[in-house]
């Protein structure tokens, strides 16, 4: 065989043999990757299985619960259920929470709210299990609570009768909520509108009104919610009653102002104090004044921030209110 033939073919066995070898290399890069995934994917089979007992046992506890709602009334005992030890004595100590807060309201009935019917089931079994129900304070926010609960269940139903409304309306504006009685599906117990009104919460001077659905007075003034929905059902907020106080104060003192200076708004917050008829209120304002003008105009938005600056015993007491309040709001 002449020598260039033989170069030849020895230069296509090692191609050959590094196509092989490489061949064989990434088989092997394949298989290891392989076996990973399907590690990986065991692992999360059996991650998704454990998702899936506990979600099991989570519906089997609602299901023993839910069945055992009816007995869990103020003028009867907590009832017992069998299972295993430890699961029992979860589910018997939730039913107590649950006993405990239908009973609140039972020793409160000034407490309650019609909105209270849109409330489930689960959505009384979910508030029991969250709340903290020890003292009478706990009690007062747990109820505050479980009015907040109705509301945004309410607000649904409100949200969509004002929606079918206004497909029919041609325009006209609300002008009445109980315009809406015949909207709502399944009918309202006209006892939830009574306790709304349709007001102007606007700043004056707006350029434009801003005409809300709000509650006309809270339940609970120092750990009640003022919710708000706008017009179209689309939008609103909440802010403690206590604060919502003090906020028209605010207003009402703007507007004085305004009608005493040819419509003009004030330059400065200080200019309002004198149009601000309660003391206490007043006090709690000049507090804010001092502490920007101590924090180079810089607001505190923590009201605790404000205690060095009230000294006056009927403020500091209005002060803890807000202080008291904005904890209930941030709570979860």
């Amino acid at each position: 065989m002449r020598r260039s033939s033989l170069v030849i073919i020895l230069a296509a066995l090692l191609v050959g043999g590094s196509a092989i070898v490489y061949e064989v290399q990434s088989i092997a890069r394949e298989r290891a990757a392989l076996t990973a995934e399907q590690k990986r994917v065991a692992r999360l089979e059996h991650q998704l299985a454990e998702l899936r007992q506990q979600r099991d046992d989570a519906l089997r506890e609602l299901e023993l619960a839910t069945q055992s709602l009816a007995s869990a009334s103020a003028n009867a005992q907590p009832p017992r259920i069998a299972g295993d030890p430890a699961r029992v004595t979860a589910l018997n100590s939730w039913l107590v929470r649950l006993k405990r807060l239908k009973e609140t309201f039972d020793q409160h009935p000034d407490q309650r709210i019609p909105e209270l019917a849109f409330l489930t089931d689960l959505d009384w079994l979910t508030l029991a299990r969250q709340l903290q129900l020890d003292s009478e304070e706990d009690l007062r926010r747990a109820r505050a609570k479980a009015r907040e609960a109705a509301f945004n269940k309410f607000r649904v139903s409100l949200a969509q009768a004002m929606r079918n409304y206004g497909a029919v309306a041609n325009g006209a504006p609300l002008s009445d909520l109980f315009q809406l009685v015949p909207y709502f599906r399944p009918p309202l117990d006209p006892a939830v509108l009574a306790r709304y009104e349709i007001a102007d919460l606007s700043n004056p001077g707006a350029p434009s009104n801003r005409r809300v659905i709000t509650e006309r007075t809270p339940v609970d003034g120092e750990f009640d919610l003022r919710h708000t929905v706008n017009l179209d059902g689309r939008g609103g907020g909440s802010s403690p009653w206590i604060v919502d106080s003090l906020r028209q104060s605010t207003l009402t003192a703007l507007s004085e102002y305004a009608a005493a200076n040819n419509g003009q708004r004030p330059k400065n917050q200080v200019d309002i104090l004198p149009y601000i008829h309660d003391p206490t209120t007043k006090i709690i304002q000049e507090a804010v004044l001092t502490y920007a003008n101590d924090h180079h105009g810089q607001e505190s938005g923590d009201p605790t921030a404000l205690r060095p600056y009230v000294k006056d015993p009927a403020a500091r007491a209005l002060l803890e209110k807000l202080i008291a309040a904005k904890q209930n709001d941030d709570a979860p």
